[in-house]
């Protein structure tokens, strides 16, 4: 594990999630229970006795974790088999806490989102490298999965993928203005970033309820502002008036509904849904009085009803679009749901131990 070359430790982590609680869209913060295991190999004299404070540590915390976490640490030493003068020292920590995610909410109500424990050591990037233990897969624990707080909520993905980047280290600083030289002198000049290993879980929410009390209401706003055209078109006191209020209501109740989302710079699919019937309504409310402005009463009948054909099937068009989008919004949950056939298929031939109770150790 120790590469002697460029003197750098790895510390192979295995991370099992056994609690996941609330998660709070409006905060981007989610609360959960983890096991953490840190493995790591050592030529110092033990004797079977590890003291943090003394020996070689790798020092790890939680980069994402909210205020002060419930910690307990516990240290295990065995002999490494494969070199006696070795000893492998285990760090398994139980972490309890409310820790931050940045939640993507483009796709909502239809959207996926990452819950993931970003850990990471206070040592030189050049001392130490946290990779994933490979004779461990990190996961789910089973209980977890059933008594999972927000199930009415979301559908919890069962596997946990391992990288090195969190969802928030995304994004390029690279602007308009600068070259790939220029960003590569930046990049030299930046210090280097400490190793981290971040474990993630996904989570899809359960859009069943934003499409009865969201999409569909609006829905029946809209398509009830057609109604309008059953008024005499050579009325357009009458039909403004009525048209102003469906207007009103539209937007009173995309207002309401933004009180459960936190405060974004971008529009959501149900804001683009909203404000697209909201324009809707404004083409006819804009058709409305022009209709009463010009033409005889006859002339104004008939084009009226050309322009209410119109108006219906831009209607169906956008609503059909919309059908369209929905399907290949959720394409990300087919995908996890391949994946999560995938890790039980593979849990099952490994007979991986999915208990934290149980006691286990790899010997390296």
């Amino acid at each position: 594990m120790e590469n002697a070359l460029n003197n750098i430790k790895f510390v192979q982590v295995f991370v099992q999630f056994c609690r996941i609680g609330e998660i709070d869209t409006m905060n981007e913060r989610y609360q959960a229970e983890v096991n953490i295991e840190a493995k790591w190999i050592t030529n110092e004299e033990l004797n079977g006795k590890y003291d943090p404070n003394l020996n070689w540590n790798p020092k790890l915390y939680i980069e994402n974790a909210f205020q002060e976490p419930k910690e307990i640490v516990k240290y295990e030493v065995n002999q490494d088999i494969t070199n006696l003068n070795n000893y492998i020292v285990v760090e398994k920590r139980n972490i309890k806490g409310v820790f931050w995610e940045r939640l993507e909410l483009q796709n909502f109500p239809v959207d996926v989102q990452e819950l993931s424990i970003t850990c990471i050591s206070k040592l030189n990037p050049n001392e130490i490298k946290l990779i994933s233990d490979p004779c461990k897969i990190s996961h789910i624990d089973f209980k977890a999965s059933n008594t999972f707080i927000d199930q009415q909520k979301w559908k919890l993905f069962k596997h946990v993928e391992m990288s090195e980047t969190a969802s928030y280290d995304s994004g390029s600083t690279l602007s308009l203005t600068e070259t790939p030289s220029e960003m590569t002198d930046i990049k030299l000049s930046q210090p280097l970033k400490p190793s981290k290993i971040v474990a993630t879980c996904f989570c899809a929410r359960k859009a069943g309820y934003y499409y009865f009390n969201a999409y569909f209401l609006i829905f029946l706003i809209t398509a009830s502002a057609m109604t309008i055209f059953s008024i005499d078109p050579k009325l357009p006191q009458n039909r403004l008036q009525t048209t102003c209020t469906f207007l009103l209501t539209s937007v009173s109740f995309k207002w309401v509904i933004n009180r459960s989302l936190p405060t974004i710079s971008y529009l959501t699919s149900l804001d683009k849904y909203a404000i697209i019937c909201i324009f809707f309504v404004c083409l006819n409310c804009a058709w409305h009085a022009i209709v009463g402005a010009f033409w005889s009463k006859e002339d104004a009948k008939i084009i009226d009803q050309w322009v209410l054909v119109a108006m219906a099937s831009l209607f169906v068009l956008i609503h059909f679009g919309f059908m369209i989008w929905l399907f290949l919004a959720q394409r990300k949950i087919r995908i996890l749901k391949r994946k999560e056939r995938k890790f039980m298929k593979k849990l099952l031939e490994n007979k991986i131990d999915t208990y934290p109770e149980k006691k286990y150790i790899t010997r390296i």
